[in-house]
């Protein structure tokens, strides 16, 4: 007892100690090595140092590219903060982390195409005989990168299991490290089939080291909606994952900046990814885990009640008699207190109804980098958050939240205009509140503001609060302007010209005539407005 109890007031202070410093270390975000490990951190160090730079200048982040063996030794050791992984190791390390969830999950792109799902392929040298169906993969030598893989392993021995074989008894397996490293075992004829993740291939022959004419796909399952070579059905793509020692407040931040991460910048692109979404549901991905008995769920023993019996007669016993005991009280106060349960249960939805729109409002103001407000209809306290204010020029701490605020910023023409529409929202004559207005600058300049709002109401339908943001559309109403005026200029050119401007389009139809084309060509007045449909043949001239 004293030896624990010391070991206690160790663990206590050198936490005190060490926290002030734990601020100032780098956070290290782990990528798995699906590939070889100099491809994949060029492609991620991009997106470590945008990270670095969304934290600010005292938080770097640092990227670790390691194998699933390496991660796991790294976690041992407590070293990781992040952990950018497949999903079936997400749901290893979430039973053997206790994490809550993942704050983000990959969205890659091809083709122009945000893709937010991966799959298997299975796959044989094109002149490989013999080997047409999953049918035809038993007693086999099919070459994976490893057990642990996704889309490498785990969803083609699934699509296997369907047809009635199950791996790894009734085929040889050979573990190759990475993807790439299977298609080498491919073409090199050490093994007879092989398993990858899907977009593996073209990546390969984007950069020039396959020709994807010397292999044959098995399987095949052509979709629309889905531009790589697949064999197995579609599950989530990859997730980040935020380890235990992370504080909240900086997986907010960071979750925030996954979200708003744009497929034009550089990070986004070195990855060939369209950025980061709101995790996706891995149900799929457990079930398939579960089904395959693998890693968490590859220790489940079956209970017998009569070893319980047996090993634990005095405990069974008792627990038996506190049941008893229990649903003797329990059914007692049912009778004498369903009134007090009936209230109980209408405060519990009310307080999960309120639970939920908060948890919408966090979500949203987790993700956007618009101004959030949020006005308590009980209250009159209106919550403005600091990028609402930044908008208009001030400091956090220079504007009051109370609804006199906006009222006094908006352009007086614009506040009728304003009130009426968002009583009819929430009278419920509008489905939604969408508005642009005038909000004053601190510098005395207008903005432009597109506003966006939410009604909250609880469990009886009454409206309690509205949620919302900004948006500053300044720049782009300034763009539209200055098109606008573009076309004005272009057009009064092409009035005033003295030669004939004529467009054609592909078919050979007027598409643009100016009015001196229309004195040349002797057009009617009455015909001048319908030249769009005015065919030219063109004879040489």
């Amino acid at each position: 007892m004293r030896a624990l109890t010391a070991w206690l007031w160790g663990v206590l202070l050198g936490g005190l100690l060490l926290s002030p410093a734990r601020a100032q270390e780098p956070l290290t975000l782990a990528v798995f090595a699906y590939r070889p490990k100099p491809i994949v951190e060029a492609r991620y160090q991009p997106l470590a140092d945008y990270l670095s730079t969304a934290l600010g200048a005292a938080t770097e982040v640092r990227l670790a590219v390691l194998d699933l063996d390496e991660i796991e030794e790294a976690l041992a050791a407590n070293h990781l903060d992040l952990v950018l992984t497949n999903p079936s190791h997400y749901i290893r390390l979430r039973a053997e982390n206790h994490l809550s969830g993942a704050l983000a999950t990959l969205v890659r792109v091809e083709q122009d195409l945000p893709l937010t799902r991966l799959g298997g392929v299975i796959f044989t040298r094109a002149d490989t005989s013999g080997i047409d169906t999953l049918a035809d993969l038993d007693d086999r030598t099919i070459a994976i990168p490893g057990r642990r893989y996704l889309g490498g392993y785990q969803a083609q021995a699934y699509e296997l299991l369907e047809a009635g074989l199950r791996l790894p008894e009734e085929a040889r397996l050979r573990q190759m490290g990475t993807h790439d490293a299977v298609v080498r075992a491919i073409l090199a004829k050490e093994a007879e089939v092989g398993f990858v993740r899907t977009g593996i291939l073209e990546q390969m022959a984007r950069e020039g080291r396959l020709d994807l004419d010397r292999l044959r796909v098995l399987h095949s399952q052509n979709r629309n909606d889905f531009p790589y070579r697949l064999s197995t059905r579609l599950y989530p793509e990859w997730c980040m994952v935020a380890l235990p020692r992370l504080n909240a407040r900086l997986a907010r931040r960071i979750t925030a900046a996954l979200l708003t991460l744009e497929v034009e910048h550089p990070a986004a692109r070195a990855a060939g990814i369209a950025g980061f979404a709101i995790p996706a549901d891995y149900g799929s991905v457990e079930a398939l885990t579960r089904l395959l008995k693998l890693p968490p769920f590859d220790h489940e023993v079956p209970i017998r009640w009569r070893d319980i019996w047996n090993q634990h007669f005095l405990e069974v016993f008792s627990i038996l008699v506190s049941f008893g005991f229990i649903v003797f009280l329990s059914l007692s106060l049912f009778w004498r207190n369903r009134q007090l349960s009936a209230a109980i249960a209408d405060r519990v939805r009310a307080e999960q109804a309120l639970k939920r729109s908060q948890e919408r409002f966090d979500l949203a103001l987790r993700g956007a980098n618009d101004g959030i407000f949020d006005w308590d209809l009980a209250t009159n306290v209106v919550y403005y958050s600091p990028r609402w204010k930044a908008m208009l020029g001030y400091r956090d701490e220079e504007l009051d939240n109370v609804l006199d605020t906006w009222e006094r910023l908006i352009e007086p023409q614009d506040l009728d205009r304003s009130w009426a529409m968002l009583r009819d929202y929430m009278v419920g004559r509008r489905d939604n509140f969408h508005l642009e207005f005038r909000l004053r600058h601190k510098e005395g300049h207008w903005v432009d503001i597109l506003s966006r709002a939410y009604l909250v109401k609880d469990a009886a339908g009454k409206p309690v609060r509205v949620v919302g943001t900004h948006v500053d559309i300044s720049e782009r109403k300034k763009a539209l302007q200055r098109i606008k005026a573009e076309r004005n200029r272009a057009q009064q050119y092409l009035n005033v010209a003295r030669i004939m401007l004529i467009a054609l389009d592909r078919d050979g139809r007027v598409s643009m005539i100016n009015p001196k084309g229309c004195e040349i060509l002797e057009l009617p007045e009455a015909e001048q407005e319908l030249v769009a449909g005015f065919n030219i043949e063109y004879s040489g001239m």
